[in-house]
């Protein structure tokens, strides 16, 4: 026999989210901005009740400084960021399934996010590229509880790469190197805690350009050849990540 659940619906209309922002030059090389925006974002989970969440809003707060350098071949910039949001969902453990067999949800008031972001980009010496991220982020209840520990609090992205000089200045080498913390998810119905330490995954490559037209690039991902998984979580979220793989690529410019 076929058993049909019906799932509760919500409507909202003339929702306005402001947003405000302001850039001063403080030289020719940094300028500071600062910015503020409302947070309206519709919740399509339901409670233990299997009532639609409200509507998750909130408050962002962003400043940070820019930088132009090298006759603007490289550009840095620092940002802070700070939101408070209410009504965040985040999954209900202590309850049964709803009648669709979906997980429940509840929501959280007073959630708080901090964080932080580093960046770099662009040509460091002649033939000398590189891009360069560090991210620190964490949303938080009001008992300082992490809200979404499937995801990392820090994450660090470099990768580069040298065209070498003179006669070889055909062939460009480089590699990446990715980090990022600890992750962890709570299984549902209390079967417990599957967790992830800091996990870092190397990368090299080389470019030789035959022609102005014809170029081969050779690529190694996972050099370490770490076994991870992808993400945590139910429904098929526990996947590996790709091992060490290497993969050789002709490109061709018309």
């Amino acid at each position: 026999a076929a058993t049909l659940t019906q799932n509760p619906g919500a409507h909202e209309s003339g929702v306005i989210t402001p947003y405000a922002g302001i850039v001063y030059d403080l030289s020719r090389e940094f300028s500071v901005y600062g910015s503020y925006t409302d947070i309206f974002i519709p919740n399509t989970v339901r409670d233990s009740g299997n009532n639609l969440l409200s509507p998750q809003r909130g408050k962002n707060y962003e400043i940070g400084l820019k930088g132009e350098h090298l006759g603007g071949k490289l550009n840095t910039g620092f940002a802070v960021f700070r939101t408070r949001e209410s009504n965040v969902a985040v999954e209900d453990t202590s309850a049964g399934l709803l009648p669709d067999g979906s997980v429940p949800y509840r929501a959280v008031a007073g959630a708080r996010s901090r964080g932080f972001e580093l960046t770099a980009s662009g040509e460091l010496a002649t033939g000398w590229q590189m891009l360069a991220g560090y991210t620190y982020h964490a949303k938080r209840d009001n008992d300082g509880a992490l809200l979404n520990p499937t995801y990392p609090t820090r994450l660090l992205r470099v990768s580069t790469s040298y065209r070498l000089p003179g006669e070889w200045n055909r062939l460009t080498v480089g590699g990446s190197v990715s980090y990022q913390s600890g992750i962890y998810y709570d299984e549902y119905a209390g079967l417990g805690r599957a967790s992830q330490g800091g996990l870092t995954l190397l990368g090299l490559m080389a470019r030789y350009e035959f022609t102005p037209q014809l170029s081969a690039s050779l690529n190694i991902e996972n050099l370490g050849d770490k076994r991870y998984y992808s993400g945590l979580g139910g429904y098929n979220g526990y996947t590996y990540g790709p091992p060490r793989n290497v993969w050789l690529k002709l490109s061709y410019k018309l």
